[in-house]
C-alpha cells in the first residue's frame, strides 16, 4: 500500500503541474479538452483494473512490473526527445 501510495503521491501533483504548464504556456486548447474528456473512461477503468491485479498479483511481481514500465516509459520518452 505505501508504494502505491508513493506512486500516487508524485504523479498527481506532477499531473495538476503539468496541467497547469499547459493553460499558462496556452496550449490548454478545445482540443486537448476533449481529447482530455475521451481519455477520461480509459482511465477510469485503468484504476480499477489495477485495484483488481494488485490483490490478485505478488507484492514482489507487481513491483517489478510497475518498474518496468517505468523504465519503458522513460525510455519511450528519450527516444522520442531526439
Amino acid at each position: 500500500a505505501s508504494f502505491r501510495a508513493t506512486l500516487q503521491g508524485y504523479f498527481f501533483p506532477a499531473s495538476i503541474a503539468v496541467m497547469i504548464g499547459y493553460w499558462i504556456g496556452g496550449l490548454w486548447t478545445p482540443a486537448v479538452t476533449r481529447f482530455y474528456i475521451l481519455s477520461l473512461p480509459g482511465v477510469i477503468a485503468a484504476v480499477f483494473a489495477g485495484r483488481f491485479l494488485h490483490h490478485r498479483i505478488d507484492p514482489r511481481y507487481f513491483t517489478r512490473l510497475v518498474h518496468a514500465g517505468l523504465i519503458g516509459i522513460g525510455g519511450l520518452l528519450l527516444f522520442q526527445s531526439r
